[in-house]
């Protein structure tokens, strides 16, 4: 159950909810930055798993591109060095 804190005037407890909303927003702002990191390493596990199982050829593992796609995409990037398309 909550305490009740006995607040001496109204200018403590303005003080404390001014800085509970300012800890408040740095942890919102740390929880966002987790889940920007964390799609960065969902992204890589995909890619390690996708070499893992040969899903992507040997020649391409260096690759700086990655095109993801059905039928459209089979012949987008033919013409740069270092693209990958896969239906």
């Amino acid at each position: 159950m909550a305490v009740k804190e006995n607040w001496c005037c109204d200018k403590c407890m303005k003080e404390k909810v001014r800085v509970l909303q300012e800890q408040l927003q740095e942890a919102l702002s740390q929880v966002n930055d987790l889940k920007v990191k964390n799609r960065e390493l969902e992204a890589k596990l995909k890619m390690t798993k996708a070499e893992e199982k040969g899903s992507i050829p040997a020649e391409n593992k260096g690759s700086k591109c990655l095109v993801v796609g059905d039928s459209l995409v089979h012949n987008v990037g033919l013409g740069h060095e270092g693209s990958v398309t896969r239906e």
